[in-house]
């Protein structure tokens, strides 16, 4: 038994101070070590966001596009130092395949070496067969480059990365660099795709007379019905004990983008996503191939938009479920930590929803006045709406986060200081006044809905705009002109006329300009962009 081709490799990646974490090393087949197998070597990595070679090289006849040169050509080619832009190539070549997505040519040089042209009915030469007897001439064209985060070996690209969570790691980590490659230490392991297996035909013995298992056993069901009536009756019991925990995460970035991740059980999804619509939640579920390490674990991730989730749900799901994890590396470890769920555990019948655990209860916003109480219990301050059961709490965190939000507003310093004062007063014991609660919502509105223009701008602008050489995008619009660099958490939106109705720089609000009309225009072109996308997706369904 030998392992067979090799596409991806996981990455031990060993920096002083902290515990070895891997990452996942995609498309190996496409660069300058593909064939190559790694089992647990020592060697440095060096990985950054710059710009790597596209791995379609194209043959081309006289200006027209004959098809793509397959990965084990290229190697050859490597191998002499020949595959360069407009090299000239002498083949005759010979057509094998001709139909569908598989046809392919070979050509064939002077010294007898051939090379294997694919997807020759993608381009201009389609319903051309070749069976040359003498040699034409050919051209290479090399693909141009493009920004990805990669990952190189001896200064030749490896491959790149896909995952989020290794990306942010990465970058936490200060590692995944725009335009710079950052050497580590690491142990590199090849995962095999396919193995290729040898049996001795002579040690394979086969029974002198075959016979049916049903005819052996007297029955069409083989499976034990005692052993099955036990295993249904204790799935639901199975399922409490391995339940997985809910949790709540939101990385820098994710802040940024105003989202915060909930990752489940993932038995649990369909009673979630009726429960968040119930709640008037804006999410979306994020697919299982995104999120690997979570879905071995067990886990289903929804990505929700913060400024959409009532404070008051907020506050049970931490409640119950605890406060949103911030850091990439307490996440990744906390999940790290469950076990992987076994694929055979039927998961119970859930109930429609879940509206008999309180803290998943539905809950409408009242709409009297809030007025304080009179009770102080330790730093902490109780306020109740008339007639209303519910009762929001206000604390010291609450307070801090008031100040955090107004900082990213571009809030004043004497406004910063007001907050302070207040929070001091608070800390003495002081209850919160009506004018200070309604600033602190005030602000925390804002900061939501600037979010969702955030979220709305990022989104849209890779659809609809262009990428720079520094990893940026620029959208020109009809109205509005975006500027967006996630990794340097910039943002410009400004009017046609020059004006900047939006200016965020390094993730602190610089101007803001930000009417009902503009979030209106924005929300109308994002649910414009996603009707497209689902017309595109059915239509390529219908094909």
């Amino acid at each position: 038994m030998v392992g067979g081709e090799t596409y991806t490799a996981n990455a031990t990646i060993q920096l002083p101070g902290i515990q070895p974490f891997e990452i996942t090393i995609r498309e190996l087949s496409k660069f300058s070590y593909t064939g190559q197998t790694f089992n647990s070597q020592p060697v440095t990595l060096e990985i950054g966001t710059v710009p790597v070679p596209e791995q379609t090289v194209k043959i081309k006849i006289s200006g027209k596009t004959l098809g793509e040169l397959d990965s084990d050509s290229i190697q050859q080619l490597k191998s002499f130092n020949y595959l360069k832009n407009d090299n000239p190539l002498n083949l005759k070549l010979r057509s094998i395949s001709e139909n569908g997505t598989q046809a392919f040519v070979l050509g064939e040089s002077p010294n007898g070496n051939l090379l294997k042209i694919n997807k020759i009915n993608f381009y201009d030469f389609s319903t051309q067969v070749f069976d040359d007897k003498d040699y034409r001439q050919v051209t290479i064209e090399m693909p141009p480059t493009k920004t990805r985060d990669a990952v190189f070996l001896n200064g030749e690209p490896l491959g790149v990365l896909h995952f989020k969570k290794d990306k942010e790691a990465l970058r936490e980590l200060g590692i995944l660099n725009v335009g710079k490659l950052t050497k580590v230490q690491a142990t590199l392991q090849s995962n095999f795709s396919t193995t290729h297996v040898k049996i001795d035909p002579s040690t394979v013995e086969y029974p002198a007379v075959w016979t049916k298992e049903s005819q052996a056993f007297g029955t069409q069901q083989s499976v034990n019905q005692g052993q099955q009536v036990m295993i249904e009756k204790a799935a639901p019991i199975l399922q409490k004990i391995k339940e997985r925990p809910t949790i709540l995460f939101a990385s820098a970035e994710d802040k940024m983008l105003g989202i915060t991740q909930l990752a489940v059980d993932n038995h649990k999804v369909q009673a979630v996503t009726k429960w968040l619509t119930a709640q008037n939640v804006v999410y979306s579920q994020v697919p299982p191939e995104d999120v690997v390490p979570e879905a071995k674990k067990g886990l289903a991730v929804f990505n929700l938009v913060s400024s959409s989730i009532p404070s008051i749900t907020l506050e049970s799901m931490t409640k119950k479920f605890g406060a949103v994890i911030e850091s990439t590396t307490e996440y990744q470890q906390f999940v790290n930590s469950l076990p992987t769920r076994p694929q055979f555990l039927k998961p119970p019948e859930l109930p429609t929803l879940p509206l008999d655990e309180k803290v998943l209860e539905p809950r409408t916003e009242p709409k009297t006045l809030i007025k304080p109480s009179n009770s102080i219990n330790d730093r902490v301050v109780k306020t109740e709406f008339n007639s209303v059961e519910n009762r929001p709490v206000v604390t010291s965190e609450h307070l801090q986060n008031w100040y955090n939000v107004a900082d990213k507003l571009g809030k004043s310093e004497q406004y910063k200081q007001r907050i302070s004062e207040i929070a001091a007063d608070f800390q003495s014991g002081q209850q919160l006044s009506q004018k200070a609660l309604a600033a602190m919502n005030q602000d925390t509105e804002e900061h939501h809905r600037l979010g969702r223009l955030t979220q709305i701008a990022q989104k849209i602008s890779p659809v609809l705009g262009e990428s720079t050489e520094d990893g940026s995008i620029q959208v020109k619009g009809k109205i509005y002109d975006i500027f967006l660099n996630s990794d340097r958490k910039d943002l410009i939106i400004s009017q046609k006329n020059g004006d900047v109705v939006l200016g965020v720089q390094s993730g602190k609000v610089q101007t803001n300009k930000v009417s009902p009309q503009v979030i209106q225009t924005f929300e109308q072109a994002n649910r414009k962009i996603d009707q497209a996308l689902l017309k595109a997706k059915e239509e390529g369904m219908q094909l």
